[in-house]
């Protein structure tokens, strides 16, 4: 992850250790599912994600994301802009109170034909993860470049998650629908050897680290998985133990 992001896996190494204990997998396969339900946790609430419920289907989870990080960039636009029909020509048929003799024709003057410019300026200046005009007006842009900025941070949707692509590859986690290829900076390395399980991931991505608490989503990650793991511990304990021979009470 990014410089500045830290994380405490104390919890999840704890967890790991207790679980190797009893289970009946092999530690690879143990370890193999810990990263895997890490990054697939971590992708989960990146936005515009923000958690899949237990009983969320997969593509209804894809849909409600993706319909978030389009409300979402709706929102940030309609606080910027107002579309207007740029004609490039308006016609003058009175001067001074009074109707001119024949109209005449003059050429008009973008006021702000850099959409682009505009909202890559007001979105480096966000206030808490909002977007401010920076102004009492709002800025009235041409419509046609307005839809067309909108569309482009529509393909955008989804960056941010693809910097955890390497990640989700190197252990089978699942990217959602319209994050798949987005190409967002990242790497993701898992190795395994007799004398070492070892795991490395990173979201590179320019901007992860300005994301509104993502050091606590990530970090959630990590707790969400070792409790996870605790949770079979007594079972898997209870099952360890009658495998024993030992009689375990109801």
């Amino acid at each position: 992850m990014p410089d500045g992001l830290t994380f405490d896996t104390t919890r999840i190494e704890e967890a790991f250790a207790l679980v190797a204990q009893y289970t009946t997998k092999t530690l690879e396969q143990e370890f193999r599912s810990t990263v895997k339900g890490i990054v697939q946790f971590a992708i989960n609430i990146t936005p515009p994600a923000m958690g899949r419920k237990s009983k969320e289907k997969v593509a209804e989870f894809d849909t409600q994301a993706l319909a978030r990080g389009k409300a979402s960039i709706d929102r940030d636009l309609a606080g910027l802009f107002v579309p207007v029909q740029i004609q490039g020509h308006r016609t003058i048929t009175h001067a001074f109170g009074r109707p001119l003799e024949s109209s005449v024709t003059v050429p008009t003057v973008e006021q702000h034909p850099n959409v682009e410019a505009i909202y890559a300026e007001r979105s480096g200046r966000r206030h808490g993860g909002r977007m401010t005009r920076g102004r009492k007006q709002a800025y009235y842009v041409d419509a046609a470049k307005l839809e067309s900025l909108k569309n482009k941070l529509y393909n955008h949707i989804g960056h941010a998650m693809g910097g955890f692509s390497s990640a989700a590859a190197a252990v089978g986690a699942r990217m959602p629908s319209f994050a798949k290829g987005k190409g967002g900076a990242g790497a993701g390395t898992l190795s395994i050897t007799p004398e070492r399980l070892h795991f490395h991931f990173e979201n590179l991505v320019s901007y992860i680290g300005a994301i509104p608490e993502m050091e606590d989503r990530i970090q959630s990650a990590f707790d969400y998985q070792a409790n996870a793991m605790l949770r079979r511990v007594p079972f898997m304990a209870a099952a360890a133990a009658k495998n024993a021979g030992f009689k375990v009470a109801a």
